[in-house]
């Protein structure tokens, strides 16, 4: 029997998160704009976190919101393709600092990007629609 298996058994493990009991996620509140703070809420409890002591970390809408689901699934197909290669090809980080260098690298990702499509379709794989480039 695995370790998993067993703290399941044990109930140390929620089997609907996978997270262990005492990390549950907090839930979303909302916004609110007398005290310019985002709420969340854990057993009960509503904690508020104020944008102004840290900007940087809560947004206006939370991600696990529907409303921040509905604008992400709206996004268009250049901005998936932007965040695609951001996130898959390590360009948000990159250190490259010669144009031409960059234009290369930009151009071996299109290729693996156009590639991972072709072997999908020859598989016959019909959910792989977000693998397409545009």
């Amino acid at each position: 029997m695995f370790i998993n298996d067993r703290a399941i058994e044990e109930e140390k493990i929620d089997p609907e998160t996978g997270y262990p009991r005492y990390m549950q996620k907090m839930h979303y509140r909302g916004y609110d704009r007398n005290r310019e703070a985002i709420r969340h809420e854990y057993k009960h409890h509503v904690y508020r976190l104020k944008i102004s002591e840290d900007p940087g970390v809560p947004n206006d809408i939370a991600r696990d919101s529907g409303k921040f689901q509905r604008i992400y699934n709206s996004r268009t197909s250049a901005e998936r393709y932007h965040g695609r290669m951001d996130r898959d090809f390590c360009f948000e980080n990159h250190t490259i600092r010669n144009l031409a260098k960059m234009d290369v690298a930009i151009k071996i990702a299109n290729i693996i990007m156009l590639g991972m499509a072709v072997l999908h379709i020859n598989r016959h794989k019909t959910n792989c629609a977000s693998l397409f480039a545009i």
